[in-house]
């Protein structure tokens, strides 16, 4: 009786059906969202690490005399796509603050993606206990990475495509224009992949022989998407940054030694934004279930005869190896054209979240089904029980592995500890500019709304003037904190239009400049000017030099707070060099 109702509730394609395994994946994907924005909300000083860099910046919305003539928040906003920059906007003008979306649109955008994923998977195999499966495994997959949570533009990619491949299923030519418009506007790189699938899609696929489509509306529907991938991106291509131009393979070997790595297989295939596969995958080892679900769904589909649902998969399904083809295609090209076309890892990541969920619920809904079926069809106990236990043990670590990981959901939010700081650093004046070496500096921004003179978060950057700009400020910050006489500070102060200094008690020692988040995370080497600058800083206090800087803390101290303390600029450029 219990096979028998659950086999009829796995293959259940009526449109109650629909609507109530509908409504479940919407409400995993709400479960999962509600718990990751109750952390999100639980400290008045919170905030995902990516949005401390691309969301900062937009707190001018509030307040336009916010970071005057600040490079890093210049910079974050030129490289916003433009549809980002304008949905934040309109949230400003509505009196939402940027910081406060940020938290909520992770919300929104699972929930928009998995009612998508849920569609694509029916316009795949249209039974809904296989889209309800991958709307689940979707989920688990956005929160075991911090692409959703950041809400930067990346988290737009998920939904946006899913979106796209609906419509281009469906051939719906004004929506696919659309979305593919509206890639262009959030998350350009995606507009490739799209792009890529349009081209397949004036393709036909007849007993094993690729020919030219019969179908006029494929070339009408590829046609006009691609004018419209072509339009949306056009205004990237002629654009000049007045950052100069990107990095290239060669500058970014002296400049950014941590993009590379000597291991060929790790860079190739798991290395943070060069390798093909997810980086979380890597780290989990490959033990996601979903993984191996979807890599054996073409063994499964060797044996369509057996499963009796295969029947409804559509020839359609073609979709899934395409887009792993196209993305594959675009991972080469763009480590050929180092940061031309930005990441290499950022066309398959993507790619791979999206179709091995799709892949691993049609295998995992195949698997179930004919396991049910031995259910219904075998007399022997002991079968009954191995088949009966199988699918159990099946449908239990499908829900229940999140949690027996180390990090889940892994939402990547930072904390500050330091309230005093931020609230004296906030009623500084606006155009206040703040230098430091701490690695709380890249909390500043975010938290006080002032600028600062430079943090290792903000030097993330593309353009070659910007990196430039930033890694001498770092140099120049680090050796006048540790020069032995006080010009070096003063000198720095005067070029930058320094207002505030801030340094911690504890960074007069060897021990903390061993531990500098520059070069812990840069992995600076020995040729490197910010390397050679720490380590004879460091040199010098293993000497036991005492810093200029030391003597001048109780004159000039306006405020502090635990380790830290905040130096009054102008002080320091009075006192004796």
């Amino acid at each position: 009786m219990i096979s028998s109702r659950f086999l009829r509730l796995i293959s259940n394609s009526s449109r109650q059906g629909q609507i109530f395994w509908l409504i479940g994946t919407l409400a995993v994907a709400a479960i999962y969202a509600i718990f990751a924005l109750k952390i999100a909300l639980s400290h008045p000083y919170i905030i995902q690490d990516d949005a401390r860099q691309h969301v900062f910046w937009m707190q001018r919305f509030l307040d336009a005399d916010l970071f005057p003539d600040d490079v890093m928040a210049d910079y974050f906003e030129s490289v916003a796509p433009a549809g980002y920059t304008t949905l934040y906007q309109i949230g400003a003008k509505l009196g939402i603050n940027p910081f406060l979306l940020n938290k909520i649109l992770p919300l929104i955008l699972v929930i928009v993606a998995t009612f998508y994923c849920f569609k694509v998977v029916m316009q795949l195999f249209p039974v809904p206990f296989a889209a309800f499966i991958c709307g689940l495994l979707l989920n688990q997959n956005f929160w075991l990475q911090d692409d959703i949570p950041s809400a930067t533009p990346v988290a737009f990619a998920y939904p946006l495509f899913l979106a796209f491949l609906y419509y281009l299923l469906r051939e719906n030519i004004i929506l696919t224009g659309v979305t593919i418009a509206l890639l262009g506007l959030f998350y350009p790189q995606c507009v490739f992949l799209a792009s890529g699938l349009l081209l397949f899609h004036c393709l036909s696929w007849n007993q094993g022989r690729i020919s030219l489509s019969p179908h006029r509306k494929n070339y009408l529907l590829s046609g006009i998407g691609l004018a419209v991938a072509l339009a949306v991106m056009l205004p990237y291509a002629l654009k000049s940054s007045e950052y100069g131009p990107v990095l290239t393979a060669d500058q970014a070997k002296t400049l950014w030694p941590s993009f590379f790595i000597d291991n060929p297989l790790e860079y190739w295939l798991c290395w943070r934004r060069t390798g093909i596969f997810p980086s979380e995958w890597c780290e989990l080892s490959f033990s996601l279930p979903q993984i191996w679900l979807g890599v054996l769904l073409p063994v499964l589909l060797r044996f369509a005869p057996r499963f009796p649902l295969a029947e409804k998969i559509s020839p359609r399904l073609i979709l899934l190896p395409q887009l792993l083809l196209v993305s594959l295609a675009m991972f080469l090209a763009a480590h050929a054209l180092l940061f031309q076309l930005h990441l290499p890892s950022r066309y398959t990541e993507h790619s791979l979240r999206l179709v091995m969920p799709i892949a691993g619920a049609i295998s995992l809904t195949l698997i179930l089904e004919w396991l049910v079926q031995k259910l219904r069809t075998t007399q022997a106990k002991t079968y009954r029980f191995i088949w009966g236990l199988t699918a159990t043990v099946l449908l239990t670590i499908l829900l229940i592995y999140p949690i027996l990981l180390r990090k889940f959901p892994d939402v990547d939010y930072k904390i500050g500890k330091f309230s005093p700081l931020y609230e004296f650093l906030s009623t500084q004046p606006k155009d206040t500019l703040i230098a430091s070496i701490a690695e709380e500096t890249d909390n500043l921004p975010a938290f006080t709304n002032r600028s600062i003179l430079v943090s290792p978060s903000y030097v993330i950057g593309y353009h070659q003037t910007y990196y430039q700009e930033l890694n001498q400020r770092a140099i120049e910050i680090l050796s006048a904190q540790y020069s032995e006489k006080l010009d070096a500070v003063q000198q720095a102060i005067q070029k930058y239009g320094i207002d505030l200094w801030i340094v911690e008690r504890s960074a007069f020692t060897p021990e903390y400049l061993e531990k500098s988040p520059w070069l812990r995370r840069f992995q600076l080497t020995e040729t490197q000017p910010l390397f050679k600058a720490a380590k004879q800083a460091e040199a010098a206090l293993r000497r036991g030099t005492v810093p200029a800087l030391v003597k001048a803390i109780a004159p000039c101290t306006e405020f502090e707070a635990g380790d830290f303390v905040v130096l009054q600029a102008e002080c320091l450029t009075k006192r004796p060099r």
